[in-house]
Parts: structure tokens; C-alpha cells; sequence
């Protein structure tokens, strides 16, 4: 059956020496694999330079239920970013977001919401002219809130978050995980700015190091312990 979705793109392993396979998160069925042939040739149906990181496509595929790997007919741009390859710190930015939600989200099934977050920020990035070095912190807390496991921040301005409950707390617990005043301070705070208010975000490059690492562990406590994220280091660099 030939569907038509919509999908970004997260990362491509090879796999053979004629195939590759393709992870992007789509519109209809979230997070799918694709097959992708290693051909660079001018005349092949599915363009492979279209399947770099974060790229917005449009897809023609033939989709059977349960088959673990799906077929490309058709491929085209969505969207044509203007500056993500060519801006140093949107590129590594692009390349550690990409990471995070292609380890951190498994689930094969529509969520239109994530789908069009995950759009939009991405454009977003791409248009940024200011604040580029905050802009994952934002992404990474309203990623958060999106999978559903955003702490309680409501009428909170310190205190120890505890990590099982999404609960901030006054005194510090004898036990348990828990991210310190410092942490929780700091998460508190980048949680009031969205991504218009980039250039208004007042941090150092120690403080945008600790809280990147700090989500992280956030994702890594609530999805999967034994996740590690490569390209942080990357960005850790930049931020030196």
C-alpha cells in the first residue's frame, strides 16, 4: 500500500554495500526505518543527499503493517533550510538534536503533535539570527514536556527536583534521585523562555553545559538508562 507522509530526518547507517538504512520520524506511523539505496547516481528515484540530518521530506512509500523496515518510492524536499549547514553552531546543534530524539523516541505510531513540533523548531533554528546557543536548552525542556514527563515547575522558584515524582522540593532528600539546588535552579529558570526569548536567556557556557548534560540524565532516568548521547561532547566543545 503507497502512502504519502511527511518525515524528518534522523540518521542513516549503511548497512550493506547497496543498502542503508534511514531513520525518520513521520507524520503518520512516528518513528519508522527505511531502506536506502547507497547509489549517488542522477537518474536514481530517491536522491540520497536528501537524507541528511533534520531534513523535512516529503515521502512516497510502500508501507506493509508489521514489516520492521519500509520501502521509498518517492522523495522530496519539504522544507530547504537557508543556513543549518553553513552556521557552525546550528550544525552541531542539528546534529546533537538529532541524536536525542532518534535515540529517545521508540515509539512506531502517529503523534501528530511531536511530529509538528519537531517541524517547527527545526525551521525555526534554521531562521534563528541571535540566541542560537540556547536554542536546544528550550528544545530539550519543551521535548520533554511533549513525551509527557516535564517536571512540575508551577509555582516553584527553588529547591531539589526529584526525579521519579517531577517534584520540586524544599529540603534535601536523604535518598532517592534528585538533581541539586544549582540544577534545579537552572532548569527552573530555562523552562519560563520559549524560542522567541532566546537572546534573553542569561547563561555561561558552565551553565549550558550543566544543564545539557542534566536533561540528558532527565531522558536517561524516565526512557532508558543505557542511553548515551555521542555528539554532546561535540557541542560541550563549543561551548568551552
Amino acid at each position: 500500500m503507497f502512502e504519502q507522509i511527511k518525515g524528518v530526518v534522523l540518521n542513516t547507517v549503511e548497512y550493506s554495500d547497496k543498502l542503508s538504512i534511514v531513520r525518520i520520524y513521520t507524520d503518520k506511523f512516528g518513528m519508522a526505518s527505511f531502506t536506502l539505496p547507497n547509489a549517488r547516481s542522477k537518474k536514481a528515484a530517491v536522491k540520497r543527499n536528501l537524507f541528511q540530518p533534520l531534513n523535512l521530506l516529503e515521502l512516497v512509500i510502500d508501507y506493509k503493517s508489521g514489516r520492521q523496515v519500509q520501502k521509498i518510492k518517492e522523495a522530496r524536499a519539504d522544507y530547504v533550510y537557508s543556513s543549518l549547514a553553513f552556521h557552525p553552531l546550528k550544525s552541531a546543534v542539528s546534529l546533537f538534536l538529532a541524536e536525542v530524539v532518534g535515540r529517545f523516541i521508540q515509539e512506531q505510531e502517529e503523534n501528530q503533535q511531536i511530529y509538528v513540533f519537531l517541524e517547527n523548531s527545526f525551521k525555526i533554528l534554521d531562521l534563528l539570527d541571535g540566541g542560537e546557543a540556547n536554542f536546544h536548552l528550550v528544545f530539550l525542556f519543551r521535548f520533554i514536556e511533549h513525551l509527557g514527563i516535564a517536571p512540575q515547575f508551577k509555582d516553584v522558584d527553588a529547591g531539589f527536583l526529584l526525579l521519579d515524582k517531577g517534584l520540586v522540593v524544599e529540603q534535601k532528600p536523604l535518598y532517592g534521585a534528585f538533581f541539586s539546588e544549582e540544577v534545579t535552579g537552572l532548569l527552573i529558570y530555562i523552562s519560563r523562555f520559549d524560542y522567541m526569548d532566546l537572546q534573553e536567556i542569561k547563561l555561561n557556557r558552565i551553565q549550558r553545559n550543566l544543564l545539557t548534560e542534566s536533561f540528558i540524565n532527565y531522558l536517561r532516568f524516565h526512557l532508558n538508562q543505557h542511553i548515551t548521547i555521542k555528539s554532546f561532547e561535540v557541542l560541550r566543545l563549543l561551548f568551552e
